[in-house]
């Protein structure tokens, strides 16, 4: 299960940053849990993704200044790196 929240990101960010985090993460495990937050501001460019497995004790963080850059290949290696 994948549990996104965010702040006051603009709708059209959030969506595409949902989208990313996503499709980062369907080739993981389906029976793991991950909460993620997607933290930005509606007057500043960068955005903050910080996704979290409780079961695996994994947290990761990312700060993206420019927030159209792609995320997703980004946290896919991470997730890598973390043995997922």
């Amino acid at each position: 299960m994948v549990e996104i929240v965010s702040n006051t990101l603009p709708k059209n960010q959030w969506e595409r940053l949902e989208d990313e985090v996503k499709a980062a993460l369907q080739r993981r495990p389906t029976s793991e849990d991950w909460e993620v937050s997607l933290l930005g501001s509606p007057t500043l460019a960068r955005v903050v993704v910080f996704i979290r497995s409780p079961r695996r004790n994994f947290r990761k963080a990312w700060v993206f200044d420019e927030p159209d850059l792609p995320v997703r290949h980004e946290i896919e290696n991470a997730l890598a790196a973390a043995g997922f």
